[in-house]
């Protein structure tokens, strides 16, 4: 199910707000690069000059590969709640309103094939190769792993769907995420933290 958060009429494009099962989601995902020559790598990132995605960054995904499984793991050892990504990844997706079921600002419906990740590559593909990593039968025996996959095998994102929007559209959206966001000045992290910042 999803909530319509605002419809164009006449285009056709909607924006969706839904919370989408993670297994589901690694299915349809469509990881995207932008390289002058038209390829499909090891990973399945598929480059292109029409895409506008950046280059996924291996020390960051290590990151966040890592803040992912101590929070699942802290959540289960110390009672407490595992944060992951309170904030909404933007999906793009084409749809016809054909196969969209709706009735009072609810539709429901079922991810397409291909499903674009405007905003959110890193999280999702951190979390997809966790979840690949921790599945091989000799690392699933740890209880800690076993109550991991567990976890990710029943979490949802949170997702703001863009529905019809085409390539520059969603670059732009892209863009707006990314490069003009102002900031947070660093002297409220100390504000809130203290004078030293802690890893």
């Amino acid at each position: 199910n999803a909530f319509i958060h605002h419809r164009h009429g006449e285009s056709g494009k909607m924006v969706l707000q839904a919370l989408v099962p993670f297994t589901e989601l690694a299915k349809s995902a469509v990881f995207t690069q932008r390289e002058d020559s038209e390829t499909i790598d090891k990973d399945g990132i598929e480059k292109s000059n029409e895409y506008y995605q950046r280059r996924l960054n291996p020390n960051r995904l290590k990151e966040i590969q890592q803040y992912i499984f101590q929070s699942i793991v802290d959540e289960n050892e110390k009672d407490s709640i595992a944060p992951l990504f309170p904030t909404s990844m933007i999906l793009a997706m084409d749809y016809d309103d054909d196969y969209l079921k709706e009735k009072d600002g609810i539709c429901t419906f079922e991810l397409p094939e291909r499903i674009f990740v405007v905003d959110g590559q890193h999280r999702l593909m951190a979390m997809k190769m966790l979840f690949q990593n921790l599945s091989s039968p000799n690392v699933l025996q740890l209880v800690e792993n076993k109550y991991v996959i567990k976890y990710l095998n029943n979490y949802k994102f949170s997702c703001s769907i863009l529905v019809n929007y085409d390539m520059w559209e969603q670059g732009q959206v892209f863009a707006n995420v990314n490069f003009k966001q102002k900031p947070v000045n660093r002297s409220l992290y100390y504000e809130i933290y203290g004078s030293e910042e802690r890893g």
